[in-house]
């Protein structure tokens, strides 16, 4: 039986699997925590998944940016497949959209092929109501 991280080794090119793994570790010599909340396994998306999450945000996105799961993956009661996420930057992006496009390649391909929609917040977006209910009921990880 293979491990989680057995099957990410096994289904991601070794060349993204490193920069993921060069990503977490960088993190925690700067000392950042990425679980820093009181959960650590949320429904169907275990710790490791989401230190994949953490990682790739962070590279992606710079060291500074928050991810927030947000939707039916925070509830245990009710189902659901997709990812929801919130990706915070305190510094301005110059394209958002193409962000959330890159973050969403990447998490499709680290997380087995599910589906997965960012929403991508810098200062300068106009928040909208999905961007509160994200962060009033999600989860940061």
């Amino acid at each position: 039986m293979l491990t989680p991280i057995g099957i990410y080794r096994k289904y991601l090119s070794t060349g993204l699997w490193q920069r993921l793994q060069g990503a977490a570790t960088l993190l925690a010599r700067r000392g950042v925590v990425p679980h820093a909340g009181p959960h650590t396994e949320i429904m169907r998306l275990t710790r490791e998944q989401q230190d994949v999450i953490v990682a790739a945000t962070a590279e992606l996105a710079g060291a500074d940016a928050h991810v927030v799961l947000f939707g039916s993956r925070v509830h245990d009661e009710l189902r659901g497949g997709d990812l929801d996420l919130l990706v915070e930057c305190p510094h301005r992006v110059e394209r958002p959209v193409r962000l959330a496009i890159q973050l969403t390649a990447r998490m499709q391909r680290a997380l087995g092929d599910r589906k997965v929609d960012v929403l991508v917040v810098d200062p300068s977006t106009p928040l909208e109501a999905v961007h509160l209910a994200a962060r009033r009921e999600g989860v940061a990880l």
